[in-house]
């Protein structure tokens, strides 16, 4: 018969092997609440974020007198779908991929956004309203 040394005894191996797997249980737990993305609402950008439910209205183009081939602003109504909510920031852009020009608030509801740019540019309307 031969006799083999073991650094534990017998009767502590199925704690050891326990205590294993309570720690990678554990680990996998804070690994997955690590990886939720809480903060994906909070990302502004084209296509993502809480859509707030604005209605834009009454869009109306001046040229300029100066220039008849030119877009001097867009003027737009802005409300809430309650009719009374209004927005505290509104930006267009009138070209797909362009950056969005501040617009100034008129009224409560009407926004007039200062533009300088060809008629025949101008391929999409896309506003983006907060409040």
């Amino acid at each position: 018969m031969t006799l083999t040394r073991t650094l534990l005894p017998t009767f502590l191996r199925p704690l050891v092997w326990l205590g294993l797997a309570g720690l990678l249980a554990a680990t996998l737990a804070v690994t997955a609440s690590a990886s939720q993305d809480s903060g994906l609402a909070a990302i502004g950008g084209e296509g993502s974020g809480l859509i707030s439910g604005f209605v834009i209205a009454d869009v109306d183009y001046a040229l300029s007198d100066a220039r008849p081939g030119r877009l001097d602003s867009v003027s737009l109504s802005v409300v809430g779908p309650d009719g009374r909510t209004t927005a505290t920031r509104v930006s267009v852009s009138l070209i797909a991929g362009q950056p969005a020009t501040d617009c100034l608030q008129q009224s409560p509801s009407r926004w007039t956004c200062p533009l300088d740019l060809p008629v025949a540019a101008a391929d999409s309307l896309q506003v983006s309203a907060s409040g």
